[in-house]
């Protein structure tokens, strides 16, 4: 203003340009609060009617039927010794501090190699799982009895590491209404522990509580349950919703096993599948279990391609010199895995080179190089099966089979054995690509071993961004309580032949509750603390407040800035052309 005093002016600027930069300050501030993406989370219980019971897998801890092998291999007492002594030894290896093989050690592995040529032991020797409901019902839910179809029996049989399994509750039709065990999901089981190899160490049953869409095919996460006990799995309710990237870590993965369409992996799915894919990349081989349940699931496609996955990395580890899996009982496993856990093992597996891998491994196991065997046993041993599923199938394999067949175990075998109108004919490659159970017992092994002692770690698995969580509390007391009560309550109600005695239900009988104490779910979302919109608010106040400047003022700075360039135009002089 005119005729203002200089000392007048210096205030104002002195003022302007504190406010000036007070306000970068605070919008420095500002910017730095937005981009700091911080959340917070809001808890919230939600009482209902009703709620749905997780789906639940239900195994035992003894993947074969000791009784069918036994049968099967009658006159052939090395070879049941060979599967015992593989098998514990592969249990007294992962606990010693060496973990180290003897040269007996790998004669045994690949004797017993041998006798899963025509199919794996598990399936071959499996367990009637329908025959471990031994209740008045195959199950209780809501305190009604129910019982099991066969046709939904052959659905909810799935194959694991630990042999047959049920899956209960995949399509989400149970729920609880009443809280309490009563309200739940009640099965009485028969672990029949005559029936257990003479190595299996942990007797009963493995209970896995899951979502509805989560495949479980490893021994991850799950809760052991004892014969002779009842068990109580009290389970509280819990979804989440997670912000991912800037705001979190969570990540949704496609899950490759979903049953029902699209599915992001849990952590535990996650953690599977590493593992699958390191005995895949490491062993040469698809294990058994997962070529079955990607049959079951018709994604042959995805088997293909982890056989495919499997030869290139046989190929791999040949051109390595990695030693041959199938020998020493690792597939390629590398240094620190394989040959520290054998005496001789790098003598051995390189001795006569690593050309022909296949074919040198099958010759070394026969005894006459003819295709009789095989023939007989694929003949004889796949097609026919009686009503326990062992004797007339393994007919052929125990006269011939074991003794020619799995000991001459030739290409032909394979081609015969896919011929029959197995998994197989699907895929290229045979079984000849498939881990039979001891192989694969013994790559897990060496996985186990490599993460005990530091040389191998998983990738860390992401939270997912949206899931269900159950939270476990267990219980268990003795059961049958006392020996009247079994006498005159549970006797009769168990369909057990012959009739059990009170020392049969203490060594093979548990009863397992599955159930919510409360009817609610507790719902945790994560949500944005500084939103755009609230940027804006702070944003503009801030401008206001320090300079008096708004959105207003921007669109009186613009019509200022027009008026001008208008009036500008119009005092342009015209020329004259």
């Amino acid at each position: 203003m005119p005729g203002r005093p200089n000392w007048c002016k210096a205030v104002w600027a002195v003022v302007i340009m504190m406010l000036m930069a007070f306000t970068f300050f605070m919008i420095y501030e500002l910017l730095v609060d937005y981009f700091a993406y911080t959340s917070y989370e809001s808890s919230e219980t939600k009482w209902g009617a009703n709620v749905t019971l997780p789906a639940i897998t239900i195994c035992t801890t003894n993947p074969v039927n000791y009784v069918k092998v036994k049968n099967a291999f009658k006159g052939q007492k090395s070879d049941l010794e060979a599967i015992s002594h593989v098998v514990k030894r592969l249990d007294e290896v992962l606990k010693s501090p060496d973990g180290k093989l003897s040269k007996e050690d790998m004669k045994m592995i690949r004797k017993v190699y041998a006798l899963e040529d025509l199919e794996p032991l598990p399936l071959r020797f499996r367990d009637d799982l329908y025959h471990t409901l031994v209740g008045q019902y195959d199950f209780l839910h809501r305190g009604l009895g129910l019982m099991i179809t066969d046709k939904k029996i052959a659905r909810m049989e799935q194959m694991t590491e630990l042999g047959n399994c049920f899956e209960l509750n995949d399509d989400g039709i149970y729920v609880q209404s009443k809280g309490g065990y009563r309200g739940g999901f009640t099965i009485d089981l028969d672990a029949k522990t005559s029936e257990y190899l003479l190595s299996t160490a942990t007797k009963g049953f493995i209970v896995f509580i899951r979502d509805q869409d989560e495949t479980v095919m490893l021994n991850q996460g799950g809760i052991v349950v004892a014969p002779g006990s009842e068990t109580y799995i009290k389970l509280d309710a819990r979804h989440y919703e997670r912000l991912g990237q800037p705001y979190g870590t969570c990540e949704n993965v496609e899950s490759k096993f979903s049953k029902y369409g699209v599915h992001y992996e849990t952590v535990r799915e996650c953690l599977q599948r590493q593992d699958l894919d390191f005995i895949i990349d490491n062993c040469g081989c698809v294990p058994w279990y997962l070529k079955d349940r990607l049959m079951k699931l018709r994604k042959t496609d995805l088997l293909q391609e982890y056989i495919d996955r499997a030869k290139n990395a046989r190929v791999n580890n040949a051109e390595d010199g990695t030693e041959d899996g199938k020998e020493n009982g690792t597939e390629g496993g590398t240094e620190d895995g394989t040959e520290d856990r054998t005496e001789d093992g790098t003598e051995d597996s390189t001795e006569d080179g690593t050309k022909d891998k296949t074919e040198d491994r099958r010759e070394d196991r026969t005894e006459d190089g003819t295709k009789d065997g095989t023939e007989d046993r694929t003949e004889d041993g796949t097609k026919d099966e009686t009503e326990d599923g062992t004797e007339d199938r393994t007919e052929g394999s125990t006269e011939d089979g074991s003794k020619d067949g799995t000991e001459d175990g030739t290409e032909d075998g394979t081609e015969d054995w896919t011929e029959e109108g197995t998994a197989d004919d699907e895929t290229e490659g045979g079984n000849e690509y498939i881990c039979g159970y001891i192989q694969d017992f013994t790559c897990r092994t060496q996985l186990e071993l490599l993460m005990q002692y530091g040389k191998l770690q998983l990738e860390p698995c992401p939270e997912p961004c949206s899931y269900n969580e159950w939270v476990r509390e267990t219980f268990q007391t003795k059961f049958p309580p006392t020996e009247p009560y079994f006498n005159e309550y549970l006797k009769a109600k168990l369909h057990i032949e012959p009739d059990p005695t009170y020392e049969y239900a203490q060594a093979n009988i548990a009863r397992v509750h599955i159930y919510y104490d409360q009817i609610k779910i507790e719902s945790h979302t994560q949500t944005e603390a500084y939103e755009l919109q609230n940027f804006i608010a702070q944003f503009g106040g801030t401008v206001d407040l320090f300079i008096g400047f708004s959105f207003f003022t921007v669109f009186q700075l613009l019509e200022i800035a027009v008026a001008m360039c208008i009036l500008k135009a119009r005092k342009k002089p015209n020329t004259i052309s």
